[in-house]
C-alpha cells in the first residue's frame, strides 16, 4: 500500500509527490457513510470501492467528492481505518432518507473480490479507479 519507491525528482519535490517513474502498488480502499439515526446507533452504508495508491488520494477523493469546501472536516487517521467527520453534500439520492449524516469511513481492503461488473452505478462492485498519475 503506497509509494514504494520514488523517482528522483518527486523525492525533490515532496514524499507524497509520485509520477509513472515511481514503484508504487494499487490498493482497493471501501469507502461506508455513517450517520447516527432515531436510536443514536451509527448505521455504516457502504458506497464506493476506491482503487488509489495511497491513503491521502482516497482520502482527499473521497473529501472532495462528498464533503462541501466551506465545511471544513475532520480527519482523522486511526490504525485501521480514516473517518472524516463532518455533514456531507446530500447529492446523492440513494441516501436520502438517512437522518443526521455525519461522515465517511475508509477502510483499507485488498481482499476484496469482485463479480464482473454491471451497468448499475449502485453496484458496488464497480471500481473506482483514481491511480491516474498525481501530476
Amino acid at each position: 500500500m503506497a509509494i514504494i519507491e520514488q523517482c528522483e525528482k518527486c523525492k525533490a519535490i515532496d514524499k507524497k509527490k509520485y509520477c509513472e517513474n515511481c514503484k508504487k502498488s494499487k490498493d482497493y480502499f471501501e469507502v461506508f457513510k455513517y450517520s447516527i439515526g432515531s436510536d443514536n446507533k451509527a448505521d455504516m452504508i457502504p458506497i464506493h470501492i476506491v482503487k488509489a495508491y495511497t491513503w491521502n488520494d482516497v482520502i482527499k477523493f473521497v473529501k472532495d467528492k462528498h464533503f462541501s469546501d466551506e465545511i471544513k472536516p475532520n480527519i482523522n487517521c486511526e490504525k485501521d481505518f480514516t473517518y472524516i467527520d463532518g455533514k456531507i453534500i446530500s447529492n446523492d439520492s440513494t441516501n436520502d432518507s438517512i437522518p443526521k449524516i455525519k461522515g465517511c469511513r475508509i477502510y483499507l481492503n485488498n481482499k476484496i473480490v469482485f463479480s464482473p461488473v454491471s451497468n448499475n452505478s449502485k453496484d458496488l462492485n464497480e471500481i473506482i479507479d483514481i491511480t491516474s498519475p498525481n501530476e
